[in-house]
């Protein structure tokens, strides 16, 4: 069932996680809130620094997926997976 966004309804912000509550309705008109988990860019650079570039990668993914941009999930796969894979033998040489 798909539903079209009305109204933010709420916004809750922690340290480590933004919580976004939409009111929704569907092609039934009823009406249904959700919410969604966004992740900040200073939660994506402390998840990279202890995680690595691919949890980096996994975490922009995530909001990638929520804000509907499908194209740019696979590019950033494939950056992230071609600099992980060039990290890993640059290390092997030295």
């Amino acid at each position: 069932m798909k539903y079209t966004p009305i109204i933010i309804t709420r916004i809750g912000v922690t340290v480590f996680e933004v919580y976004v509550s939409l009111k929704v309705y569907s092609m039934e008109n009823e009406q249904k809130t959700l919410q969604i988990k966004i992740y900040m860019p200073h939660m994506i650079f402390i998840a990279s620094y202890l995680g690595g570039l691919l949890v980096a990668a996994l975490l922009m993914a995530d909001n990638f997926i929520l804000f509907n941009n499908k194209r740019i999930i696979l590019w950033l796969w494939i950056v992230s997976i071609l600099l992980s894979i060039a990290m890993f033998f640059c290390c092997i040489e030295n």
